[in-house]
């Protein structure tokens, strides 16, 4: 078992289990990365191993304190950041131990929205609301984007057994054009 811990923070990504002379020199984040065997991860993000359930509390509790919060006049302790805590669990049988199967388990705490007036900010905090609320709407947009598609996948499949095979061929390349758009 091991377990990351990462925030993205005015658009960067940070480790909250990264040592705290690490934090403190990594300013402008960790870069976001896609290989083909692992799809997208977060280089250089630590991934701190547990012996037991209770080092994961402790690895999450840490993390936790070393997120990004601020002060408003609604929330004394409002999260400035997004934050995910990964935990990876790796196994394998005994009679054949190179087949390995990985499991991840992300949780994910997104900033809530914020209605500028309500919240008095202003300056530096007013930036970080802004920043959230837009990251927010970004995400709806795409979740809403993803759910399209899979509508039009779910009506493909229905419709595509019943065409013929050339037919076919030619909606399955509409749909994977319609999906590079997005």
């Amino acid at each position: 078992i091991k377990c990351s811990f990462l925030q993205i923070y005015n658009e960067h990504v940070h480790d909250l289990l990264a040592p705290l002379e690490s934090r403190k020199k990594n300013k402008v984040g960790l870069k976001i990365r896609w290989a083909k065997r692992e799809g997208f991860f977060v280089e250089n993000l630590y991934k701190n191993e547990c012996d037991n359930p209770g080092m994961c509390k402790k690895y999450f509790i840490t993390g936790v304190s070393n997120r990004a919060v601020a002060s408003h006049a609604m929330n004394t302790r409002s999260s400035r950041s997004h934050s995910i805590f990964t935990v990876y669990l790796t196994s394998a049988p005994k009679t054949n131990p190179e087949m390995e199967v990985v499991s991840k388990l992300h949780l994910v705490d997104l900033a809530g929205s914020e209605r500028i007036r309500d919240t008095g900010a202003t300056g530096k905090l007013l930036k970080q609301s802004i920043g959230i609320n837009r990251s927010l709407f970004v995400l709806r947009k795409v979740i809403k984007a993803l759910s399209v598609i899979n509508r039009k996948q779910a009506q493909f499949a229905r419709m595509s057994a019943q065409m013929p095979q050339k037919e076919r061929s030619e909606a399955r390349q509409g749909l994977s054009a319609m999906k590079r758009l997005v």
